[in-house]
């Protein structure tokens, strides 16, 4: 491999400059050339001097070097070292390298090869770069080290407040050759280059190699039809794989034309034209649109209120005032981003309001708010989001540890049946021999079912249709897989890729109304039609403020107070308007949310409207449910979730429901081979390679098989509180039923001929009457394994919010909030 290259960036591990081989020097290419030669020329005189005795190993070990070379070819593909040593070669200087292998630091990315871009400046001296993942990496001629492209962002406020923008052309193209456009170029490939991408996955290659193997075994119909099932499925991929790349492009904003002062003079230029070390304008004129901000700016002179939510979630807006010589470490201090974001309007925030200052050192000609940009492009704070977005859209591995010990397990199986097989063949002199390899490979292969992308499909859309049912919508369908896995879970408020608008659906657990009916456990309640009690904490239990007679504040706060039906008064109360007595609530004191104890109360007052009443007061609380639930008397039933299901493939539960159901199947369907064995005519029975006839045995494998799979999906289906209760899930519901009511019909040949169609033979009324009481039977023993292994060895309660490390210790007496 490459020798490694002098680095300085903290997002890479390590990189290596690699020459990319010509295509008659590829290592992938020539050596198998020579190889199909030499074995042409082995076979024709094979051929000619011993004819074709023994051609089936001919046949093997063309398909073997075939095979070797499709992997050999993949894995240039599949694997980014494979990729390294088959198609380059390592380089000796920067000189004489073509592409770069990256090797990032963890979680920051995967290896790849990017192509080692090299440009002459204006006195003819080589400059280098690359990038990686939309970051750019630049070579420095002084230290001989790859560091990331720096942006402007870190001069002193004295230089900043001197800047005057870019003086001449020069230094405008300067700009430009450094740091480019200010665009997220977000590429989109055409349809054939994403399919073909899908088609030379690792698992779809091995899809077509059982393919061929079927279709080696003269099962042409069969063969094509999955073919076609599978390229189908991964068009299907693609379109949505489109689709997600097209929603990343659309989150771009436009790019609107803004003043900028370069060569000594104002004009107007386009946003994406912007560069690092511009100074612009920023004006929000009255038309009452939003102005979007083109890039990150540090803000030199005027004031701002910006709305950030779109990078951080805040609903509040933000007030931005110019950077001071004055402030903390004077004019020579370092400008810190993160210190400084009071002064830095970030890239695709929008401002609300701008305000001019007419003594700038630099006057505008609009009276907007005097900026220098810093960041461009991929290299602001949106940039950062966009980039996370983007490679977010990357397909997930469900390769781990557990899947392939769970494949080897069954690889131990297979290999017991194919060396059975395989023994047993052999010994028959007049089987064929190519036959009998191929049979032995398909066992082998038939440990990962080609099916299975289809129905790992089928199964993710029902979890959409489940989950679209709750009104959740997902956006990466292909995580759903790996969820089973999921041990906690972390949320964050919304705002950040979403709207900050919120809709009340209603409300679930709270009892019923003064006066009205009990609701049914779980039922959704109309905020407006809620008892007194809960209407008061959604309306009062808040920390809204009156402005101008609008109402500020969090969304869901403000949302609730609308759904309840109840109006402010003033900054210190809310008045009842819907849904029964009207009332006045006096908000005396508020104890603001504190993310240490995780609830906020009001202490308040509530005056009935009306002649007769009486003031009370009340303590109104909200907060985290394992919060809350020790100041409940009473504990509603299913406040705590304490059924979570088995996230592990080897767990004592899973084997040992596997290992018993399978005992019960395989004993039901041994038994009825032999019965059937014994009682089938000797001249009925087939040889392995003989052309396929209904007989007794097929006839009887066939049913009991139908039945096992219909009853894996009828046991093992978990009901509430996971999935839908199977007698509400109606289309699984009514397939366990007719798959069960076709069995018997067939068992029975009711009507009388339907076994033909489905080329079985008569079965004698003896074994009927054995499918049918076996067959129950089997059910029942499988339902029971089933129902005693998830008993004896339960799935782990549902960890304590905050972490898996947390002791499960009770919740005692709080102490008193001050």
């Amino acid at each position: 491999m490459a020798q490694a290259v002098s680095l300085e960036a903290k997002e890479l591990s390590s990189i290596s400059f690699l020459k990319q081989r010509p295509r008659n020097d590829r290592l992938d290419l020539w050596p198998f050339v020579c190889a199909y030669v030499a074995w042409s020329g082995y076979v024709l005189w094979r051929l000619v001097t011993i004819g074709t005795e023994g051609f089936y190993l001919i046949q093997l070990a063309t398909y073997a070097l075939l095979a070797i070379h499709a992997v050999t070819f993949l894995s240039g593909v599949w694997s980014v070292g494979s990729q390294a040593r088959l198609r380059f070669r390592p380089a000796g200087s920067i000189s004489q390298a073509t592409h770069v292998l990256v090797v990032p630091h963890a979680f920051v990315g995967t290896r790849d090869i990017v192509p080692l871009e090299q440009k002459a400046d204006a006195a003819g001296v080589p400059r280098y770069a690359f990038s990686f993942r939309k970051l750019r990496f630049v070579h420095s001629a002084d230290t001989g080290a790859f560091t990331k492209l720096k942006y402007p962002s870190h001069d002193t406020v004295g230089a900043y407040l001197a800047a005057t923008g870019l003086g001449s052309e020069a230094a405008t193209a300067a700009a430009l050759e450094r740091w480019g456009d200010n665009r997220f170029e977000v590429p989109v490939p055409s349809f054939a280059a994403l399919l073909a991408d899908q088609l030379m996955a690792p698992f779809f290659c091995f899809q077509v190699f059982c393919v061929g193997l079927w279709a080696l075994d003269e099962y042409w119909y069969y063969s094509l039809f999955t073919l076609f099932m599978l390229v189908t499925f991964e068009c299907t991929v693609v379109v949505q794989r489109l689709k997600n790349l097209n929603d990343v492009r659309a989150l771009q904003t436009p790019k609107e034309a803004l003043s900028v002062y370069r060569g000594g003079k104002w004009a107007k230029i386009p946003g994406d034209s912007l560069l690092p070390g511009d100074v612009v304008s920023m004006l929000r004129d009255d038309s009452g649109n939003d102005l979007v901000v083109q890039a990150d700016m540090l803000l030199l002179a005027g004031s701002c209120i910006v709305d950030e939510a779109v990078l951080t979630g805040e609903s509040t807006p933000q007030w931005k005032s110019a950077i001071d010589e004055n402030d903390e470490g004077g004019a020579e201090a370092r400008l810190s981003i993160k210190r400084d974001k009071a002064h830095v309007l970030f890239g695709g925030t929008k401002i609300l309001q701008t305000t001019g200052e007419r003594a700038a050192r630099l006057k505008t000609p609009d009276n907007g708010c005097l900026a220098v940009v810093l960041r461009t492009g991929f290299g602001t704070a949106q940039g950062r989001l966009m980039r996370t977005i983007l490679y977010s859209t990357e397909k997930v591995s469900a390769n781990n540890v557990e899947t392939f010990l769970f494949i080897a397990f069954l690889l131990v199986w297979a290999i017991a049946a194919s060396g059975y097989v395989l023994y047993y063949g052999l010994a028959d002199p007049n089987r064929d021999r190519f036959k009998l390899v191929l049979n032995c490979i398909m066992i082998l292969t038939s440990v990962v079912p080609p099916e299975l992308p289809m129905e790992l499909t089928i199964a993710v859309n029902a979890s959409l249709l489940a989950l679209s049912r709750l009104r959740i919508f997902c956006t990466e369908p292909f995580r759903i897989p790996l969820a089973g896995k999921v041990t906690t879970c972390c949320f964050d408020k919304t705002g950040t890729l979403t709207s900050d608008h919120f809709v009340l659906e209603g409300v679930v657990g709270c009892g019923a109304p003064e006066g009205g009916p009990e609701p049914e456990a779980g039922a959704l309640q109309d905020a407006k039609s809620l008892p007194r009690a809960t209407a008061r904490i959604l309306a009062a239990c808040q920390s809204l403020v009156q402005v101008d007679k609008e109402t500020i504040g969090d969304p869901l706060e403000k949302v609730a107070l609308e759904a309840v039906g109840w109006t402010t008064l003033g900054q210190q109360g809310v008045r009842s308007k819907d849904g029964g007595p009207r009332e006045t609530v006096e908000i005396v004191h508020r104890y603001a949310f504190s993310s240490t104890l995780k609830r906020m109360s009001t202490l308040v007052a509530v005056e009935p409207e009306g002649a007769t009443a009486t003031k009370s007061h009340w303590v109104l609380t909200k907060g985290a449910p394992e919060v809350i639930r020790g100041d409940l008397a009473a504990v509603p039933p299913q406040y705590d979730a304490t059924h979570r299901p088995h996230a592990r493939v080897f767990s004592a539960y899973t084997l040992v429901s596997l290992l018993g159901q399978f005992a019960v199947h395989i004993s039901f369907l041994m038994f009825m081979q032999r019965t059937a064995h014994a009682m089938m005519p000797r001249e009925e029975r087939q040889e392995p390679d003989s052309e396929f006839k209904p007989n007794l045995i097929n006839t009887i494998c066939f049913l009991v098989n139908f039945s096992i799979q219909t009853m894996t999906f009828a046991v093992n289906y978990v009901g509430a509180p996971f999935n839908t209760p199977l007698q509400e899930n109606r289309f699984f519901a009514l397939s366990v039923n007719w798959s069960t009511l076709a069995y018997v019909l067939l068992v029975l040949d009711l009507p009388r001929g339907l076994r033909t169609w489905f080329s079985l033979v008569a079965i004698p009324a003896e074994m009927q009457g054995q499918l049918l009481v076996l067959g129950g039977l089997a059910y029942l023993a499988a339902g029971t394994i089933e129902r005693m292994a998830r008993a004896m060895f339960p799935a782990p309660l549902v960890p304590e919010k905050g972490g898996l490390h947390r002791s499960r210790t009770p919740m005692g007496p709080r102490k008193k909030q001050q």
